[in-house]
């Protein structure tokens, strides 16, 4: 599971390089090429490499369906909102890489920190995704949100 937290420092480092028209910190993110052996049987995985695994695997899914709403939301938009949405996205990645490692930082150097580090990834990622797709459903006439 070392490796989706490496590729968590590698997405932070390749976000500065991203396109303006898509999230392309993806690109060449080691997390989407990530394949490391999933048990058949996550809900009852019972060894830290099993669990990371598991929580590598969850989270890989979910970034993937976060990267996927993202990218068909900024192909909407002209270029003053793309890059508006653009530095959003940016200003969450970044947020969510310094929370993560605040709130996990009592586990580090231990053996269960990288599963604990990917699931809070998740948790961010998934609460990202309701705002991507609250985005994505705006209204016209709803000034709650920018509609594309």
């Amino acid at each position: 599971m070392m490796r989706v937290w490496l590729a968590a420092v590698a997405l932070t480092a390749s976000l500065g390089a991203a396109g303006a028209a898509a999230l392309d910190p993806v690109l060449n993110d080691p997390i989407l090429s990530w394949n490391e052996p999933v048990p058949a049987d996550c809900k009852n995985a019972g060894t830290t490499i099993a669990l990371d695994s598991c929580a590598g695997t969850v989270f890989k899914k979910n970034y993937l369906a976060m990267v996927a709403l993202y990218n068909g939301l900024a192909g909407k938009y002209d270029k003053k909102n793309r890059a508006l949405l653009q530095a959003a996205q940016r200003s969450w990645y970044k947020y969510v890489t310094d929370q993560c490692a605040f709130a996990t930082a009592p586990t580090e150097g231990g053996t269960i920190n990288s599963m604990i580090v990917t699931e809070c990834k998740n948790d961010h990622t998934l609460e990202r995704i309701t705002e991507l797709k609250a985005q994505r459903d705006c209204q016209e006439g709803d000034m709650s949100c920018n509609h594309p």
